[in-house]
């Protein structure tokens, strides 16, 4: 009787195991910020967009392929020419996500991996397009002209492979090695023709501070003079005042 008993209940505890089996392998759940599609072994991609909770599907024959609809990141450095043809290395920063209606025809004509097929591309060809147009000065002076003409060419071109550019922008632009010394070169010159420049001055006008200074020791005497002998002056202006001149002549005497 008891051997009876202990079968009954391992054949019971055998089918619940194979029913919790199958009812969890026809359970799926979809996370916050996720979509799913259906591919069906018979019937092929479902046309369908899955929302987020725990849902049912055919055990074996239905799969649920899950994509993340949150904006993401992505760095995509390239290199190309300028206007002038100066090399430009230019690293720019997309916020992407797909759109969600449009999740079975991307899995379907591009796959899961979408963002590594697409942005690439897409990013390589508008930059090139774009930074043809200016020349190196440009691309420096007019960086945020360059910066949104990028992103609306890029935001147009992401939109016909079903994907959403929530931000675009230029986090890195540097020229080739050449440009650079160039430019370094350029402003050593300018700095040694204005350091020319001002020994020329010294050199050809020092006859303007002579002047200067005999004009300021003319207009101290003369002052001081008037004052003395002006009436109505005590002593002790008159000590004042000489003291005075002589202080403003000792002053334009140090002064260029």
């Amino acid at each position: 009787m008891a051997a009876k008993v202990f079968e009954s209940i391992g054949k019971f505890g055998l089918g619940l195991a194979v029913a919790g089996g199958v009812v969890n392998s026809a359970l799926y759940n979809v996370d916050a910020g996720h979509r799913a599609v259906i591919f069906d072994r018979f019937r092929g991609v479902q046309d369908t967009v899955v929302g987020e909770g725990t849902h049912f599907l055919i055990p074996w024959v239905q799969k649920p392929i899950i994509f993340d609809c949150r904006s993401r990141p992505r760095n995509i450095p390239v290199i190309t020419g300028s206007k002038d043809l100066q090399n430009v290395n230019i690293t720019l920063r997309i916020l992407f996500r797909p759109v969600t209606a449009q999740l079975p025809r991307i899995f379907t004509s591009i796959g899961e991996d979408y963002d590594e097929r697409v942005l690439p591309s897409i990013t390589t060809e508008i930059l090139k397009s774009v930074v043809a147009r200016f020349d190196a000065g440009e691309l420096i002076t007019q960086r945020e002209l360059v910066s949104r003409q990028v992103s609306e060419d890029l935001t147009e071109r992401a939109a016909t492979f079903g994907l959403i550019l929530d931000d675009v922008s230029l986090t890195h632009l540097t020229f080739g090695k050449e440009f650079t010394e160039a430019v370094e070169m350029k402003q050593v010159a300018q700095q040694e023709a204005e350091r020319a420049r001002f020994i020329v001055e010294k050199v050809l006008y020092p006859s303007e501070k002579l002047w200067l200074g005999n004009s300021s020791w003319y207009l101290c005497h003369f002052i001081s003079w008037g004052m003395l002998h002006s009436p109505g002056v005590t002593q002790n202006h008159n000590a004042n005042i000489v003291h005075s001149s002589h202080i403003f002549l000792a002053i334009h005497q140090e002064c260029p």
